[in-house]
């Protein structure tokens, strides 16, 4: 398969489907010939073929979560608990929640740090040797039970704003043994950094936003001013696309 070639990348799944959607956006525009539209419809088959697979190629490819023998529950308990919070996530009907005025927004499982993203934040952890973890954005708390189960890890402040998910996650937490390392505090995620700067926190090691993007530029201004970033901090910050770092 030919691939598209960038500064950067020298070529990837990614940039293979953005030429041919490139190429089909252009064809689209002359499809009255069959020749253009089957230019097109092979196009994006492609495109499918590449996308569509990527999702599966990773979880087969990376490693399994990272459970250290020396964690208060066994493997398999916590295995068992990680894979029954993924299972909840997927099979809950967001929708229907939000209808019912369960929840203040309407969330989505597309919203989850899936198995290979949470086993990419425990490396880093594992790398940077975090104790302290300021999580802007939870929802069902994946990257944060990944993250209490690295050792070094001594606590977690994770802010969200839907009430739902404290009392859905938690029990998921406690069974997982990770429970007392999280402060799970809902309220508008710029309030709580407020509070936690106002009370003078220890700085957090490691900085983790997965929440609203808009606001990205504000939550990073406000654990910058309110002290609430290690001398040797990094902040891991979550875009439609990648992972960026500061």
């Amino acid at each position: 398969m030919p691939t598209y070639q960038t500064k950067t990348t020298g070529g990837t799944p990614i940039t293979r489907a953005a030429q041919l959607l490139e190429s089909a956006l252009s064809t689209s525009s002359n499809a009255a010939s069959t020749s253009s539209r089957g230019s097109l419809s092979s196009a994006l088959q492609e495109v499918h073929a590449l996308i569509s697979g990527q999702e599966d190629y990773l979880e087969r490819n990376s490693s399994e979560l990272i459970v250290p023998r020396s964690h208060a529950k066994s493997e398999n308990e916590v295995r068992t608990v990680w894979n029954e919070l993924l299972e909840m996530t997927q099979e809950t009907d967001w929708a229907r929640l939000k209808n019912e005025s369960r929840t203040k927004f309407e969330l989505g499982a597309g919203m989850c740090s899936g198995p290979y993203e949470a086993v990419v934040l425990q490396n880093l952890a594992l790398l940077q040797r975090t104790r302290s973890v300021l999580e802007i954005g939870v929802f069902t708390g994946t990257a944060t039970l990944a993250l209490a189960l690295v050792p070094s890890v001594t606590e977690i402040v994770a802010l969200d704003i839907e009430p739902y998910l404290k009392e859905t996650v938690e029990p998921y937490w406690d069974r997982a043994g990770v429970l007392d390392k999280i402060d799970f505090r809902i309220a508008p995620a710029l309030e709580s950094l407020a509070a936690l700067a106002e009370a003078k926190h220890e700085p957090f090691d490691l900085v983790f936003i997965d929440a609203d993007k808009p606001s990205y530029r504000a939550y990073v201004q406000a654990v910058l001013d309110g002290g609430l970033l290690s001398a040797d901090g990094v902040i891991l910050a979550v875009s439609d696309h990648f992972v960026a770092s500061a």
